[in-house]
């Protein structure tokens, strides 16, 4: 048994260095964030916040890789609803707009959104979604509905007592369940990851492997997963059954944890004064060491981050000059 565990976890630590090379082409950041306020779905302090820093640090991480960067914002601001671009090519000038739109439409035009990236991306892109908002628990009465287990709440649904998650036509309108999440991000060309910081969004890795069953890991890992075939890497600010929360700091600023800690491993400074983006602290950073970073700072143990297990790793950020992998 100790000697099965060395070998997968060594598996574990060469995936890291089987990185797969992702030094050129554009950077896509596609991101909803929702405060919920003026609706009658519990309102949330943090979530637009949380956007806002997210956009910024992968702005200035891509200007730092030499490589363009798009983003594309959706932004539930009390009665304030508006699509956010922002581009950064190399050369030529920024844009940076916003268009209103009715609250009833986010998840249309977040889809849409979806299909847009989807035509104008290539294979060598690297394109990130990051949602903070509320996830629900999918029952059916008693029984758990594991379709709609951390789906994403885009507008205002009855909430939490729903009644049958299934039938109801407004809620179905406004839930997005996070496999469809997937299965839209699949038709996407490039690597694609997914950032979820909201209650219960574990439920997208829940079938992978436990962390501590090393008995199994090295069959698991020696097998052909779904990752090789749609590119797609997961990082959740919880597991399938834990929500996930918000902090505030000197009685003003407000961050959810996952998104606090997120940041802070890729370079975002928290001063007395001031947010900014910055530097990370490592040349390279992959998805599992970002991953295991916020796992190992995360000290409430109600709130557990997750992530999708494979051979190969995806490397989100290479700072010039630093050592390239395979």
């Amino acid at each position: 048994m100790r000697r099965l565990s060395i070998i997968a976890l060594s598996l574990l630590l060469i995936s890291c260095e089987l990185s797969q090379k992702q030094d050129e082409g554009k950077i896509y950041l596609i991101s909803a964030s929702l405060d919920y306020r003026n609706t009658s779905v519990s309102p949330l302090l943090c979530p637009n916040e949380d956007q806002r820093a997210v956009i910024d640090q992968f702005a200035y991480l891509s200007e730092l890789m030499e490589r363009s960067f798009a983003s594309y914002a959706l932004v539930q601001d009390g009665n304030d609803v508006c699509e956010w671009t922002m581009t950064r090519p190399l050369i030529g000038d920024a844009i940076d707009r916003r268009e209103r739109f009715e609250l009833a439409s986010f998840k249309l035009r977040l889809r849409r959104l979806l299909d847009r990236v989807a035509l104008v991306s290539n294979p060598e892109d690297l394109v990130i979604f990051y949602y903070a908002g509320h996830g629900v628990r999918g029952f059916d009465g008693e029984k758990e509905v594991r379709y709609l287990n951390g789906a994403l709440v885009l507008g205002n649904i009855d909430f939490p007592e729903i009644g049958d998650w299934r039938t109801g036509d407004l809620n179905r309108r406004v839930l997005y369940p996070i496999f469809e999440l997937r299965s839209d991000m699949a038709d996407i060309p490039g690597r694609k990851l997914l950032i979820l910081d909201s209650c219960y969004s574990g439920e997208i890795v829940r079938d992978e492997l436990e962390e501590k069953e090393l008995s199994g890991m090295l069959s698991e890992l020696m097998r052909p997963r779904r990752i090789f075939m749609d590119n797609i890497w997961e990082l959740t600010g919880s597991r399938f059954d834990e929500k996930s929360y918000e902090e505030m700091y000197d009685d003003e600023v407000y961050h959810g944890r996952f998104t606090t800690l997120l940041l802070e491993t890729l370079g975002y400074r928290y001063g007395e004064d001031s947010e900014r983006p910055g530097s990370p602290s490592d040349g390279l950073i992959t998805v599992y060491s970002l991953y295991r970073k916020i796992r190992e700072r995360m000290d409430d143990r109600s709130q557990t981050p997750d992530t999708s297990s494979s051979m190969v790793d995806l490397v989100i950020f290479r700072h010039p000059g630093s050592v390239r992998t395979l």
